[in-house]
């Protein structure tokens, strides 16, 4: 192995050429046996282009087998890698005195000597420090508390007690105790924003460290994995908002009681973990989007959860959906889309999502209302009626808090009818029109309710038609009454159809 000729470590973070990345091997390769070769992973995949093996060598793994690794030679490293620099350099840069230059301070860079920060600008600085309230220094190649090459550092001396937020994200730390040391100064930070940051170095080295003052954390993108978040959470006891969202997580073996707002999106799970809906859990907003949940079995009842984001993930059946009501009973927010039982994204499986679960005041960002949910309900029975939707029957006659007794009692419905006998004009008489549906050479009669939009009559004739196009735009309505042959035009697209007065009309499909 050849030696290293420059001052990076394995574990080092770097930043080459504005993208970051970690150390993970300093030796030789067969292609470059002349000069020294360093093995990186780097935070973003695109970059990558092995997973740390060459010609069936492995020289270092990268997190999950990913194809995130690079060989540099050492001449490239230099000539591209930008210089760290510490908590307080970065600190005196941005917020010191107007007067303050990065030249203003003596820090060795390379071979590179910068001059000294004067004493009186630095009382001055330190007078404008005691003003602070909120500390943001994202992307600024930080990767220690201290430069060791000061002796008393008198910035750093001081407590900070009037910063609330600390945001340190997306800088080059790789020991996550120089984290630690910079909070020692922040007595009373209630935010801190950590996302960004890799720590190949978590293991504790001062029992000292606890932050009960930290209540929000963000650790977004940090590759972190079980056992790494255990490390962390124990240095921070009073969370109640943490976003652990785009790491490698696949369950959660540590959860305080005090968590109140919880983001693992973008992580592994197969399963929303049953242990955040315990009966001590505070959580009222959980966020799971982006992993490969398909099912909601095996979660206990919990009425504090009022917020749920579970879109992109795997759920297939509509079951599932279901299974809200009972495990979720006073959700008002529900994010859903972009899971195939919702795919496409119509209208119909919008107002699909709204009946099903009755306590919903939000849907997919969408605020509802009275008069929505009454639609949405009412479209709803007038699918499951004519035979449109098939409900199983745990779900129509499991109990009498049913999602379907629901709607039977609030509308009406007339339960002694058989299945065969209950159409929509034993209910819904004041509510419905029967069309037929003309496009091409194709008819068709269907129940439609008055109060839907003719731009939602033409989202839900695009899709049952399979009219091609990629949006509703591409359609053009026209509508006949009754026996009069003359076809007349919808004016207004935004307008209910009992504007049109088109009960039994036929309404002709374009495009």
């Amino acid at each position: 192995m050849m030696p290293c000729t420059v001052c990076v470590k394995i574990n080092d973070r770097l930043n080459i050429n504005g993208e970051l990345c970690t150390v993970k091997y300093i030796g030789s390769i067969p292609a470059w046996p002349n000069t020294v070769a360093y093995g990186v992973e780097w935070d973003h995949d695109r970059r990558g282009k092995n997973n740390g093996s060459l010609q069936g060598v492995t020289y270092f793994s990268t997190t999950d087998n990913r194809t995130s690794g690079s060989f540099i030679k050492e001449k490239a490293l230099l000539s591209t890698m930008i210089h760290d620099i510490s908590f307080e350099e970065a600190l005196l840069m941005k917020y010191g005195d107007n007067r303050t230059r990065s030249s203003d301070i003596k820090y060795t860079f390379g071979s590179k000597e910068t001059e000294a920060y004067g004493f009186e600008r630095l009382n001055e600085s330190n007078s404008n420090f005691s003003q602070l309230k909120s500390i943001t220094l994202s992307q600024t190649n930080i990767n220690k508390a201290t430069n060791p090459d000061i002796q008393d550092s008198m910035v750093f001396n001081n407590l900070f007690t009037s910063v609330q937020y600390l945001d340190l994200s997306f800088n080059l730390f790789s020991d996550i105790n120089e984290v630690y040391r910079i909070l020692t100064r922040f007595p009373c930070v209630k935010t801190l924003v950590l996302s960004g940051n890799c720590f190949p170095v978590l293991k504790i080295d001062d029992e000292s460290f606890k932050f009960p003052q930290v209540k929000e954390i963000s650790l977004a993108r940090c590759k972190l994995k079980n056992n790494d978040l255990d490390e962390i959470l124990t240095v921070f006891p009073s969370l109640e908002i943490i976003d652990l969202s785009c790491n490698f997580l696949t369950d959660l073996t540590v959860i305080q009681s005090s968590w109140k707002q919880l983001n693992i999106s973008g992580n592994m799970f197969s399963k929303i973990p049953a242990q955040l809906l315990t009966k001590g859990s505070s959580l009222t907003h959980i966020e799971v989007s982006n992993n490969k949940i398909t099912e909601l079995d095996g979660l206990p009842t919990n009425e504090k959860i009022e917020s749920l984001r579970i879109d992109a993930n795997n759920i297939q059946n509509w079951n599932e959906i279901d299974k809200c009501n009972n495990i979720f009973p006073n959700l008002r927010t529900l994010w859903v889309q972009k899971n195939p039982i919702v795919e496409p994204d119509t209208q119909a499986n919008f107002y699909n999502t709204i009946a099903r679960i009755s306590s919903l005041t939000c849907v997919n960002g969408t605020p509802i209302n009275e008069e929505l949910r009454k639609e949405a309900e009412l479209y709803f029975i007038s699918q499951v009626v004519s035979g449109q939707i098939h409900l199983d029957d745990h779900y129509r006659d499991h109990n009498d808090s049913s999602v379907w007794e629901h709607l039977v009692k609030k509308h009406k419905i007339d339960t002694k009818a058989t299945r065969s006998e209950m159409r929509p004009r034993n209910f819904l008489d004041a509510e419905m029109s029967d069309l037929t549906i003309v496009y091409g050479s194709h008819s068709e009669k269907i129940p439609i309710l008055k109060s839907i939009s003719v731009r939602f009559l033409k989202t839900l004739l695009r899709h049952k038609l399979h009219v091609p196009g990629s949006s509703s735009s591409s359609i053009k309505l026209q509508y006949s009454v009754r026996e009069d042959a003359t076809r007349h035009e919808f004016r207004y697209e935004f307008s209910p159809l009992a504007l049109y007065n088109i009960e039994e009309s036929t309404v002709y499909v374009n495009t």
